[in-house]
């Protein structure tokens, strides 16, 4: 999926196949994390939560992940239990208010820009 950034947030899409047991396995570049105009974090998963993460937390559970050849770092997130990388951080998630999943896979492939 792709990633965007919008005045100072990061911003990606993770599609439901990255999801395993409530954990969503995801990816960031590490020139990304170095980048101090970004202040945030959003990820929109595929059931339509929707996380928000200061990124000073997300430089601060990453710093111990390398990032691979491709300049990557990958990570696992958890929304319920508020972890990146099995760290707790202080992040907000929010839920779609439609439960009908027709409506939110509609919402998806509207905003999705893949």
């Amino acid at each position: 999926m792709s990633d965007q950034t919008y005045q100072g947030i990061w911003v990606r899409w993770i599609p439901s196949t990255w999801e395993k047991g409530g954990e969503w396995t995801t990816s960031i570049q590490a020139n990304t994390l170095a980048d101090h105009s970004l202040t945030k974090a959003i990820f929109i998963l595929e059931d339509m939560r929707c996380v928000f993460i200061p990124m000073e937390g997300m430089r601060g559970a990453l710093s111990s992940n390398p990032p691979n050849n491709a300049g990557t770092i990958v990570f696992v997130l958890n929304p319920r239990k508020k972890t990146v990388n099995g760290i707790r951080l202080d992040f907000g998630v929010v839920t779609s208010q439609t439960k009908r999943k027709k409506d939110n896979r509609a919402l998806w492939d509207s905003l999705n820009p893949n």
